[in-house]
C-alpha cells in the first residue's frame, strides 16, 4: 500500500520543529528530490525580479497552499 504524499511545507515545519537547521533542510530537499536546482531556476524565472515574498505568496495561493504556511516556515527558516 502506498503511503499518502505529506504536505512538503508541513515536512519542513516538523523538520525545523525537531531542531532542523535551513541548511539542513535544503540539503534534505535535495536528497529526497535530484531535481531541486531545476526547479529552483525554474522559480527564479518564474519571478522574473518579482519581490521574493510575494512572488511566493502568489505562487503559494495558486496551488491552493495556505500562505501563512509559508511564511511561518520562512520566519523559522529566518527570512522575513
Amino acid at each position: 500500500m502506498r503511503r499518502q504524499q505529506q504536505n512538503p511545507l508541513q515536512m519542513m515545519m516538523e523538520f525545523m520543529n525537531s531542531g532542523g537547521n535551513p541548511q539542513q533542510a535544503m540539503q534534505m530537499l535535495m536528497e529526497r528530490n535530484p531535481n531541486t536546482s531545476k526547479v529552483m531556476t525554474q522559480i527564479q524565472n518564474m519571478a522574473k525580479g518579482q519581490n521574493p515574498r510575494d512572488f511566493a505568496m502568489q505562487l503559494a495561493r495558486q496551488k491552493g497552499i495556505d500562505p501563512k504556511q509559508v511564511e511561518d516556515l520562512a520566519r523559522r527558516m529566518g527570512l522575513k
